[in-house]
């Protein structure tokens, strides 16, 4: 257990929060995933909760929508800070959550009333305006959340591989902290159990995903604010720093001066 509180204390360290925070964010995920698997011994309570256009829904959609934002001001002070590959992925991040957000009100289809396309019915799966559904399971949608589950589970420790004895790596802001694995790996953990076993499912199992998905986007929209606060204080840092050789020296403040 050593080696885990260590790679949590380092990881917390290299995202500027703190250990206990970091503790909450990995477990948090983890406590309500058991707690609305025991809320379907109330059966009314979990079809509540995890109905279309219910509480979980929208609070997923919401997390989307948070993340978009998030990663439209992330690009910007990427271009501000000359990170030129990491404005491109986290503009590509940008446009991915507003993809999911849309997918999870099916674009909107039940607050209009719209009539879903003949391309997109598929007999006994959907009749719904929703993409990620088209190929089956293995379409490049499906592969894609499967990838970013997988790489966000193991984030941490792929990154520690490919930065080990770099400090200050730029390749760290495209890793998510160890925090959050737990909120990826619950999302592919159930994603591989449905290719895998429960291809017939019933109501409960069905319903778990809507679950699954608010996980993603929790890792998700939290990795991106996490990314925008450390770029803000890298910039601010960096003009200070900027500023500081530019003043004459008698203008600079000292320690005593505050």
């Amino acid at each position: 257990m050593k080696w885990i509180n260590k790679a949590f204390e380092q990881s917390a360290y290299e995202w500027d929060i703190s250990y206990n925070v970091a503790w909450l964010l990995f477990w948090m995920p983890v406590l309500f995933s058991v707690l609305v698997v025991f809320s379907a011994l109330n059966r009314n309570l979990f079809r509540f909760m995890l109905a279309e256009d219910g509480p979980i829904e929208w609070a997923t959609f919401g997390l989307f929508v948070a993340a978009m934002i998030l990663g439209v001001l992330v690009t910007n002070l990427c271009l501000r800070a000359n990170l030129k590959w990491h404005a491109w992925f986290f503009g590509f991040f940008t446009i991915a959550m507003l993809f999911c957000a849309g997918e999870e009100l099916s674009w909107g289809q039940r607050l209009f009333d719209w009539e879903t396309p003949d391309a997109l019915r598929i007999p006994g799966v959907q009749d719904e305006i929703i993409f990620h559904n088209l190929g089956g399971t293995f379409g490049i949608f499906n592969i894609g959340i499967l990838l970013v589950e997988f790489i966000g589970g193991i984030a941490y420790f792929v990154k520690r591989q490919l930065t080990a004895g770099k400090p200050g790596n730029r390749l760290h802001y495209f890793f998510p902290p160890l925090c959050l694995a737990s909120s990826f790996a619950i999302a592919l953990i159930y994603r591989l159990l449905q290719i895998t076993i429960w291809q017939e499912r019933e109501y409960v199992v069905q319903k778990y995903v809507e679950w699954t998905e608010l996980c993603l986007a929790f890792g998700l929209v939290v990795f991106a604010w996490l990314v925008l606060r450390q770029l803000r204080m890298h910039i601010i840092n960096r003009q200070y720093y900027a500023e500081s050789r530019i003043l004459p020296l008698s203008n600079r403040r000292s320690p005593e001066n505050g």
